[in-house]
């Protein structure tokens, strides 16, 4: 086992250095792309630190640690990136976090600001630490400085806390240091190299720990990073159609999500034919799932990866392009691979021995990707970094809790958790926190949560005081209430089983085994009202087909009953192609019932009727759509590239009408007013215009074969002017007597 040794990485080596390198390099090109603002790098550098002058007024400095409770933003980067270059660390916060959790992250970090999105100050509105809307922070920055913050930032600072589930009833901090996440970019430059011109977009949240390198990977190698909103992450109905028009090449998510997507879309590479290069981690990677993926992205690469926030995320990759299970295979789940470069592994035994190949044990990670340990938590950073012997050395490890079995390839096979800790949908959930909380009800003396694997779903057994409630479907109301306001929405059980004791084994202690988890398609004691017809019906049986469940009351929770985020994804796929209904997942989540969805459509609709679409008369101008405003933006900062042009060839053997090819032609220019369309920018907005139609006359070109092939070569490569017009070329080219080839060249735009 090699051990890398830290005191050889550079100390200034940083994720601000490393952009502000980038910014040197390329600071004309695209950094980023929302559709708040675009930015290039010079933009983006020059924002983030005039947002750093008022951070530092507010008493930010060298060593603080800053709340960050933003949605997904061109802004939520710009402050980050200028919390980064303040000397500071950034704090995740979840917009969903209930208000308690909110605080005790404040409190046991000792953050010194927040900084939120207008409609989160509210939650804050108890807490002692300063909060400062990104609205006002923006303002103040419009008068500040572009001057580079004095303090320099060195590779063993902290730059995040992102806190984890905690087996002690509270949640943890973990420290990420500038050089794990360094080291964790490096890899990916290294195993996932981009290509030219590549653009990027952020899939994670901030409070999960891949985010950091789906933003700066990019952005440090000189490639722009899109910004999409929140709502727009959770709807692939929408999400997937927009990355192909930004033809993006990579994703992260977790297999769960993939499976989701799957699902929905079994022709998955029609929808994103660009898409290539698919990195899960997170959760155990099935052999069946891999193989429903090939089956779907024949020309994809699947990338397996395995890693931990306290590892400062993925430390190891495999790729399963040509890869089967062997007949004697034991396992069900897809190697994880073989170590980054800067991290080293070893398997050990119950007594932290080094095991050999093939023997199972806990896995155990030493390098440059370790975090810097745990926010006051001496006791459980003892517990999870111990010394190790290793090799006649002293090596500082991470205990990762995970049993693991190493092949003789050196490739790593993750067999489940030697303790007690949950995975969910990609979220660590140590069952100690969740029961801690719920013997906070008044009515429970006693809890154990139980992982329901087939369902994916936690289930609460719970033995209750009597006399402190009426009926158990109070009870259970009241429970559900009580977790919203206390629990992080992955953290909350599906299903409460409620007892006078639960069984014990003969130390006293809960004897989980004895815990019998109950029939999943039986739903909670609720009054069955009955859907309305239309709509509401239709959403209820849409509901009741995803969760496997007879039927479904006009005000059921779809979240109680045992739904998810990834099947509410499903609901809205099955209204969506079933019965035409478009339901968002803005209307769907804050009150998940038949009966509200349905009047929250209702009132949508109406809102949508007000601004009913027109047909815009010829030489009349209208705001682009968001996407070709998007796409408009990029190729006027990029200039003109063809990377957006699409060119088809259609091959023609035999006789040729060449007048009726013109006039078909003809017709379908007339016809689509998109082909006629120009592009122009008017007080900083981008404008569309319908030209009138042109007659097209189609020529004939004789050509031998080698000449057809670098035409058609010529005719992708050559640029459009989306301002002049028209976005379309169409060229007849002859080789022999009867082969012809159509050839049509359209900008994505249109």
């Amino acid at each position: 086992m090699k051990i890398n040794n830290i005191v050889d990485f550079p100390a200034a080596m940083t994720l601000v250095s490393l952009f502000e390198e980038q910014v040197r390099k390329t600071p004309d090109e695209v950094a980023l792309v929302s559709d708040e603002m675009t930015l290039t790098f010079q933009e983006l550098n020059t924002l983030a630190n005039r947002l750093s002058e008022p951070l530092r007024e507010h008493g930010v400095t060298a060593g603080s640690v800053v709340g960050l409770c933003m949605q997904r933003s061109a802004m939520a980067i710009a402050t980050l990136l200028s919390i980064l270059k303040s000397g500071a660390a950034y704090l995740p916060i979840s917009t969903e976090a209930p208000a308690e959790r909110r605080a005790f992250m404040l409190r046991d970090s000792q953050a010194i600001l927040v900084v939120a999105d207008d409609a989160q100050l509210v939650h804050f509105a108890t807490t002692d630490v300063m909060v400062l809307s990104g609205e006002a922070l923006a303002a103040a920055a419009q008068t500040a400085v572009d001057t580079r913050p004095a303090h320099p930032v060195t590779s063993s600072d902290v730059a995040w806390v992102l806190y984890t589930s905690g087996s002690t009833g509270q949640p943890k901090g973990v420290l990420g240091s500038h050089r794990a996440c360094v080291v964790r970019l490096q890899a990916m430059w290294s195993h996932q190299p981009f290509i030219r011109g590549e653009r990027c977009f952020l899939n994670t949240a901030f409070t999960t720990v891949d985010s950091f390198w789906e933003i700066f990977g990019p952005l440090c190698a000189g490639h722009a990073l899109c910004v999409l909103n929140d709502d727009l992450l959770r709807d692939p109905s929408r999400l997937l159609p927009e990355l192909a028009t930004l033809k993006i090449r990579r994703i992260c998510m977790v297999p769960s999500l993939l499976a989701t997507w799957l699902e929905i879309y079994p022709s998955l590479s029609r929808v994103v034919p660009a898409l290539q290069l698919w990195v899960v981690s997170g959760e155990a990677l099935t052999v069946s799932l891999c193989e429903r993926f090939r089956m779907a992205m024949p020309e994809a690469h699947l990338i397996n990866q395995y890693g931990l926030t306290e590892s400062c995320a993925d430390i190891t990759t495999f790729d399963t392009w040509g890869w089967t299970a062997p007949p004697d295979y034991g396992s069900h789940y897809v190697p994880v691979g073989k170590p980054f470069e800067g991290t080293s592994m070893v398997v050990v035994d119950a007594g932290q021995q080094p095991l050999p190949d093939g023997q199972a044990g806990e896995l155990c990670i030493a390098g440059l990707s370790l975090c810097n340990g745990y926010l006051n938590r001496p006791d459980q950073e003892g517990q999870r970094f111990v010394s190790l012997n290793i090799e006649g050395e002293n090596v500082r490890v991470l205990r990762t809790g995970d049993k693991v079995i190493r092949l003789a390839s050196g490739d790593l096979i993750h067999l489940g958790r030697i303790d007690s800790q949950i995975k969910l949908r990609g979220y660590r959930i140590e069952p100690g926190e969740v029961e801690n909380l719920l013997c906070d009800h008044p009515s429970v003396k006693q809890a154990a949560i139980v992982f329901d694997a087939d369902q994916q779903r936690l289930v609460a057994f719970l033995a209750v005081r009597e006399g402190t409630y009426d009926a158990e479907d109070a009870l259970i109301d009241s429970l559900r209430r009580y977790a919203e306001t206390t629990l992080l929405p992955y953290m909350r059980p599906t299903t409460y089983v409620l007892n006078d004791v639960l069984p014990t084994t003969a130390t006293g202690k809960i004897n989980r085994q004895a815990l019998r988890i109950p029939d999943e398609n039986k739903p909670p004691l609720t009054a069955y009202v009955e859907p309305q017809q239309g709509i509401e019906l239709d959403i209820a049986q849409a509901m009741a087909e995803v969760l496997g469940l007879q039927r479904i009351g006009a005000t059921d929770n779809f979240l109680y009953l045992g739904g998810n985020s990834l099947q509410a994804m499903k609901v809205m796929a099955l209204l969506r192609t079933r019965v035409t209904v478009d339901i968002v997942p803005s209307l769907f989540f804050p009150d998940p019932t038949p009966r509200a969805i349905a009047r929250a459509l209702a009132d949508a609709g109406a809102s949508r009727a007000e601004t009913e679409l027109r047909p815009v008369q010829h030489g009349r101008y209208c705001r682009a759509s968001f996407t070709q405003e998007r796409l408009w933006v990029l190729d006027r900062l990029g200039g003109g590239k063809a990377a957006y042009t699409i060119v088809w060839h259609l091959q023609m053997q035999g006789e040729v009408n060449i007048p009726a090819l013109n006039a078909a032609l003809n017709v379908i220019v007339a016809r689509h007013d998109s082909l006629r369309t120009r592009f122009l920018e008017h007080d900083g907005e981008c404008l569309q215009e319908i030209m009138p139609a042109e007659t097209l006359s189609l020529d004939v070109e004789s050509l031998t074969t080698g000449e057809c092939e670098q035409r058609l070569n010529q005719l992708a490569n050559r640029e459009f002017d989306l301002t002049r017009g028209p976005l379309y070329r169409f060229e007849l080219l002859q080789s022999g007597d009867r082969n012809f080839s159509l050839a049509i060249a359209l900008h994505h735009i249109v």
